[in-house]
């Protein structure tokens, strides 16, 4: 009797605090009016100019993932020639090197390497060449929290930035003209994090504003991450030798297959959800290309206009938002999906320990495909507090931000939030037919060569042909 009354004096607080957790995660996003929040810009999205700059060296780092291969796409759709990309990724999509983009496996943190690729590149005898670096390149892991393994990950994206820096100041003043750099950073960076002494609180999970532009907290070291490498880029702003701006898309950049977020959970055809409720960006990733060209145009044009923009970040958003609840439903009436719904306090609990267990078994994970990082349908080792905190946590639109990219560098986003979702999932469900008549083309070609040489062995062996409908036309 006794011990039972212990039990339930240690496990009733805490089942009241789980089902007060549990309410208010679920509540509080209820109360956000996504019609509200949202905008719909009437202004038509400005073209990305031409460039009326000729002899330049285009660097786009991460030119094989999905950002920077679509960066590279726009810049060959613009027509240009000399373009290079730089990725770990041994592999980079098969139109960018068809029209003529160099690629390079390379270490961004190894200084000696980098600079060594950039120099046998560069045309100096000429006069010397107009750089533009992209750099989109980063290891994107929402889930990373802030112990062990997880904080190296995340700190080489910092070390990635800061040799970008250190080599192109250099090469800056050998060639003798300033080098411009165009960072793509993320939205989340400035994402105001979870107060969890005051978790009741409404403005705890729904915050519209950023915090600051130089947060103390942030809601993973992977956003800490991002933040730091965009101020190191900022500050290294100079007319002399480096010119920088940098972009922040907001919510899940998607648009087509292959992006890390939705897709994997469009190729496992279900979702995790916890969050559904909550209110979520989506953004074309046709438009985070068009904001970076026109920055790059603002940065080279007019000493005026240059100013305006140099050492600055701009918000990248269509500035709309959806529930997930409903993002997910317009998805399954296009393809299967199935959506697992989950107690957010129940995952949150969970989250903790699985992050416990990571530390103690941190290997077996580099085995697995980028995919089972995803948010949505990741494995195990992802389900940290971080990833619930970035999927719990309201997106909403900082409007005034959207309102100074839209000034400043002529930018309204193309696509509209659905528009975003369904395009991904019409990429998605025409690749999958196409690969599904391949399967089944491959298959008759295997069934037909196992039938010949079954028939050939008939032959060989018993004297027996067999025609096409397997009857027996000859017998020695």
């Amino acid at each position: 009797m006794y011990l039972f009354l212990e039990f339930c004096i240690f496990a009733l607080p805490l089942l009241a605090l789980v089902l007060v957790t549990d309410y208010v995660m679920n509540y509080y996003a209820t109360l956000i009016d996504v019609d509200k929040v949202s905008r719909k810009f009437k202004s038509f999205p400005a073209k990305v100019p031409l460039s009326n700059h000729k002899n330049t060296l285009y660097i786009v780092t991460g030119g094989a993932g999905f950002i920077g291969s679509w960066i590279i796409r726009f810049l060959l759709l613009r027509n240009e020639k000399n373009i290079i990309c730089l990725d770990t990724n041994s592999t980079v999509p098969a139109d960018l090197t068809k029209h003529g983009v160099k690629h390079f496996v390379c270490d961004l943190t190894d200084k000696e390497e980098l600079q060594e690729i950039i120099e046998n590149e560069l045309d100096i005898k000429e006069g010397g060449s107009d750089i533009v670096v992209y750099h989109a390149a980063a290891i994107q892991r929402y889930f990373l929290g802030w112990f062990g393994l997880h904080q190296n990950v995340a700190n080489r994206n910092i070390e990635m930035v800061q040799s970008i820096v250190d080599v192109f100041t250099d090469l800056s003043k050998e060639i003798g003209k300033p080098i411009y750099i165009i960072n793509i950073s993320d939205a989340i960076s400035k994402r105001q994090p979870v107060n969890w002494w005051k978790f009741w609180q409404y403005k705890s999970w729904a915050s519209p504003k950023s915090i600051s532009n130089n947060p103390r907290q942030y809601i993973s070291s992977y956003a800490k991450s991002k933040s730091e490498s965009e101020a190191i880029i900022l500050e290294a702003n100079d007319a002399n030798t480096l010119i920088t701006g940098s972009i922040e898309p907001q919510g899940i950049v998607c648009g087509y297959y292959g992006d890390p977020l939705l897709s994997p959970c469009l190729y496992y055809k279900g979702v995790l959800s916890h969050a559904g409720s909550t209110p979520t960006s989506f953004l074309h990733v046709e438009d985070v290309a068009r904001a970076a060209l026109l920055l790059e145009s603002k940065l080279r044009g007019p000493t005026a206009t240059r100013e305006s923009v140099a050492g600055s970040s701009f918000l990248v958003s269509n500035g709309q938002v959806e529930r997930l609840d409903t993002v997910f439903t317009q998805i399954k009436t296009h393809m299967e999906l199935r959506v697992i719904k989950m107690n957010p306090a129940l995952v949150l609990l969970v989250s903790y320990v699985a992050q416990l267990l990571a530390l103690v078994l941190p290997g077996g994970r580099n085995g697995w495909r980028k995919r089972d990082d995803s948010l949505f349908s990741g494995r195990w080792w992802s389900l940290t507090p971080m990833r619930f905190a970035t999927l719990q946590l309201a997106q909403l639109p900082d409007l005034a931000r959207i309102e100074e990219t839209r000034a400043k560098l002529d930018f309204t986003a193309a696509f509209t939030l659905e528009d975003t979702v369904l395009s991904t999932v019409n990429d998605y469900v025409s690749i999958d037919k196409r690969m599904d008549a391949a399967k089944k083309a491959r298959e008759a070609r295997e069934k037909a060569a196992q039938e010949e040489k079954h028939k050939k062995e008939l032959k060989e062996k018993y004297g027996v042909e067999v025609d096409s409908n397997n009857n027996t036309v000859k017998q020695n």
